[in-house]
C-alpha cells in the first residue's frame, strides 16, 4: 500500500507503524489518521502479526 504520511514495516510477527511528518511534529491530521487506520486494518486481518507499534520519525 502506498502512503503519504507514514510507513509501514513488518518484521516477523511485528508490524510498525512510523509517523512520517518531522517537520510536523509528527501531528496527525485528518488524511494521516486515514492512512493509519488503513494501516492498523491491514495489521488486524494478518493472523500472522501478533504486535503493532507506533512511533514517530524524526527527534
Amino acid at each position: 500500500m502506498g502512503f503519504q504520511d507514514i510507513e509501514t514495516a513488518r518484521d516477523g510477527r511485528i508490524f510498525t507503524v512510523t509517523i512520517n511528518k518531522p517537520e510536523k511534529h509528527n501531528a496527525v491530521p485528518p488524511p494521516t489518521n486515514a492512512e493509519m487506520a488503513e494501516a492498523f486494518d491491514e495489521f488486524a486481518n494478518d493472523d500472522s502479526l501478533w504486535v503493532a507499534i507506533l512511533t514517530g520519525a524524526g527527534d
